[in-house]
């Protein structure tokens, strides 16, 4: 992956609901709505922070073969970056949450 030298980070993110609305109706790939291919992505998800898991509105589970957890330790120039853009009144967020307008 270009880039990530300076970056190792994953983040996992499965893609904005709108985007397979969107690939459902223009292409009639009725079974490729986020309603659809969300079943899925939970059962592929071990979600190792309880926290996200028992808060989550059912976006997230445990016991899939895919391991997701939390940084613990995030780096120092993320969190002032956060901190910055939640003072201007931009929420953090769930990236694979019911809403993904934040940081």
């Amino acid at each position: 992956m270009g880039g990530s030298s300076a970056i190792i980070w994953d983040i996992y993110n499965r893609g904005n609901r709108l985007d397979y609305d969107n690939w459902a109706q223009t292409y009639n790939l009725t079974n490729w709505s986020y309603d659809e291919v969300l079943p899925y992505f939970l059962l592929a998800e071990n979600n190792t922070d309880l926290n996200i898991v028992n808060n989550n509105g059912g976006y997230h589970n445990i016991g899939g073969p895919v391991s997701i957890s939390t940084e613990n330790k995030p780096d120092p120039i993320v969190v002032a970056f956060r901190d910055a853009a939640n003072s201007v009144g931009i929420p953090t967020v769930d990236l694979n949450g019911e809403n993904q307008s934040g940081i």
